[in-house]
C-alpha cells in the first residue's frame, strides 16, 4: 500500500497492543513508514508510549525538519521530548493533553529547558500553540515568552485545576509582553483562580497593552463570576469575550418570552427574535440543545461563538453574547436582522411584473439582482480571505440575512456558523487532516464534499453557484449526488 500512494505526508499514531506477544505493533508499521515514505509534514502522536525509542529516533532523525505540525496526547512524552528539537520549522504544536509540561521533573524536560533556555529559540517559525498550565509552570512560562514574544501569533492555554491565582496572575502580566499576538483562548476549569475584580482589571491591561490581537476567547464553563462584567467597557474595539459559561434562568430573566417569535429551526437548534427586558433592544438568539448531540458535536458548537468575533462584523451578524443553561442548551445571542434572502427569492419576480419566473429578468431586477450577489460573493470572500481561511460549508438563501442600516440603506450579512469550519492548506491538503464529509444542505453541497473527498473554500463557490441560479433565474447544472 505505501508503494502505491508515496505521497502521503502525515499520520495519526493510536495505541495499538497485541496481547499475545504483549508488545505494541506501532513500530513495526512506523519502520514501514519511514522506510516508504518520502516527506511527512504533521504526526498526531496518540497514547503511544510504547513505540520503541530506537524507532521514533528514526522517525525524527527523516521527517524533523520536514515536520510543520504536531500533536502529543501522550501520557509518557519523553520520546518527543527528546527528539522536537530536530524539527526546527515546526508552525503548530498542540500540547494541551500532556501532563506537567513545563515542569523539572515532567515528562517533557528536555523540550521545556529547551523552550525557555535564555536567548535560544528553538522554533522560529512556531505559531500556534496549544498547552495545559499548572501551578508549577510560572518560571519556565515567562522564558518562553521572553523567547517567542515577537514570534508566536496564536495561544489555547487549559487552565489546569492546581492552578493557584499566583500562578494565574503571573499568566496573565505575562502575556501582554507578547506583542505578536492575534488570537488568544484561555480555558478556565476552576473558579479558584481569580476574583470578578481582578480579573476585569487584567483584562484591561490585556486589551490596552495588545492592541494587535483580534480575538479573545475566555471559557469558563463551571462558574458564574465573570456575569457582573460588562466587556464593552474593558476590551478594545477589536477584541470580544467568549465565554459560554453557565448561567442558570439567564435567558427567562434577561428576556421577554412571552413576546419572542421563532426566526428559524433545525433538528437541535431554535432561532427566537426576542427583546431585551433591560435595553429594550430587539435580537436574535440562538438557541443549541446540546442533550442532543455528541461530543464532536458540542464542541463544534462552541467553535460558532468564536467565529463570529472573527469575522468582521459587516459581513456577518453581530455577536453579541453567549452562555449555557443547566449543561443542556447553549445560547448565542447576535443581532437581529430583517428577513433572509428566501423570501426575496420566491417573490421578487412578482414584485417586477414578471408572470412566473421562467420569464426573462427585466431590466431592473437585473440590476438588483447583480447588486445583491456581489455583496454575497463579498461577503464570502471575506471569509475565504481570513488566516486561517474560514470555510462556511452551509451557505443557503436561509443563511443570507438583509440588514436595514441607520442611513437607510440595505446590507447583506451572513449567518448560522454551525458547520463553519477552519482551513490551512498546508494540513487540509498535504496531511491527512482532511475535513469532515457530508457536511450542509443536500441541494447546496459540493460534490466533494459529499464524496468524502478533501476540500477546501471551492466548496463555498459551488454553493454561490446554486445560489446565483436561484438568484437570476437560470438552471444551473447540478451533479446527481444521487448516482
Amino acid at each position: 500500500m505505501l508503494k502505491k500512494y508515496p505521497n502521503i505526508d502525515g499520520f495519526e499514531i493510536e495505541e495499538r497492543y497485541n496481547e499475545t506477544t504483549e508488545q505494541s505493533i506501532n513500530s513495526d508499521i512506523i519502520e514501514l513508514f519511514i522506510k516508504y515514505i518520502p516527506r511527512l509534514d504533521s504526526i498526531n502522536f496518540w497514547l503511544n508510549h510504547t513505540l520503541s525509542s530506537k524507532t521514533r529516533d528514526k522517525l525524527f532523525a527523516k521527517f524533523g525538519k520536514q515536520l510543520k505540525t504536531i500533536e502529543s496526547y501522550e501520557e509518557d512524552s519523553a520520546g518527543v521530548s527528546a527528539n522536537i528539537q530536530l524539527c526546527p520549522n515546526l508552525q503548530t504544536l498542540d500540547l494541551t493533553q500532556t501532563l506537567e509540561m513545563w515542569s523539572s521533573d515532567g515528562p517533557l524536560r528536555l523540550f521545556s529547558q529547551h523552550l525557555c533556555a535564555e536567548n535560544e529559540i528553538l522554533f522560529p517559525k512556531l505559531k500556534t500553540f496549544r498547552f495545559r498550565y499548572t501551578a508549577e509552570d510560572s518560571d519556565r512560562f515567562e522564558g518562553f515568552v521572553r523567547n517567542y514574544k515577537t514570534i508566536i501569533k496564536s495561544l489555547y492555554i487549559n487552565i489546569d485545576y492546581n492552578c493557584d491565582k499566583q500562578s494565574f496572575d503571573n499568566l496573565m502580566d505575562c502575556l501582554p509582553q507578547i506583542v505578536s499576538l492575534n488570537e488568544l483562548s484561555i480555558s478556565v476549569k476552576a473558579v479558584n483562580h481569580f476574583s470578578s475584580d481582578s480579573f476585569a482589571v487584567q483584562l484591561k491591561q490585556l486589551g490596552l497593552k495588545c492592541r494587535q490581537m483580534i480575538s479573545l476567547s475566555i471559557h469558563m464553563p463551571y462558574t458564574q463570576t465573570m456575569w457582573d462584567l460588562n466587556p464593552a467597557p474593558i476590551m478594545p474595539q477589536t477584541m470580544s469575550i467568549i465565554t459560554n459559561s453557565s448561567r442558570d434562568n439567564y435567558y427567562d430573566e434577561t428576556f421577554d418570552v412571552n413576546l419572542q417569535s421563532i426566526i428559524g429551526s433545525g433538528f437541535f437548534t431554535t432561532v427566537y427574535r426576542v427583546r431585551h427586558r433591560t435595553d429594550g433592544q430587539t435580537y436574535a438568539v440562538k438557541q443549541i440543545t446540546l442533550s442532543r448531540l455528541d461530543e464532536k458535536q458540542k464542541s463544534n458548537a462552541m467553535k460558532e461563538s468564536d467565529f463570529l468575533v472573527k469575522i468582521n462584523p459587516k459581513m456577518s451578524v453581530k455577536y453579541i453574547d453567549s452562555w449555557i443553561e443547566g449543561n443542556t442548551f447553549l445560547y448565542i445571542q447576535m443581532e437581529a436582522c430583517d428577513q433572509s434572502l428566501r423570501p426575496i427569492l420566491e417573490t421578487k419576480y412578482q414584485a417586477f411584473g414578471r408572470q412566473s419566473a421562467k420569464e426573462p429578468l427585466k431590466c431592473h431586477e437585473w440590476y438588483l439582482s447583480c447588486h445583491i450577489y456581489r455583496e454575497l460573493l463579498e461577503c464570502v470572500k471575506s471569509l475565504h480571505d481570513m488566516s486561517p481561511q474560514l470555510i462556511h460549508r452551509d451557505l443557503k438563501p436561509e443563511n443570507v440575512l438583509i440588514q436595514r442600516q441607520a442611513s437607510g440603506q440595505w446590507c447583506l450579512k451572513l449567518c448560522d456558523f454551525g458547520l463553519s469550519t477552519l482551513h490551512d492548506d498546508e494540513i487540509n491538503y498535504r496531511t491527512s487532516q482532511k475535513h469532515t464529509a457530508d457536511v450542509g444542505t443536500p441541494k447546496y453541497i459540493a460534490h466533494e464534499v459529499m464524496t468524502g473527498r478533501k476540500y477546501g473554500p471551492k466548496a463555498d463557490v459551488y454553493s454561490l453557484a446554486i445560489i446565483g441560479g436561484e438568484l437570476f433565474d437560470i438552471c444551473v447544472p447540478t451533479i446527481d449526488l444521487t448516482n
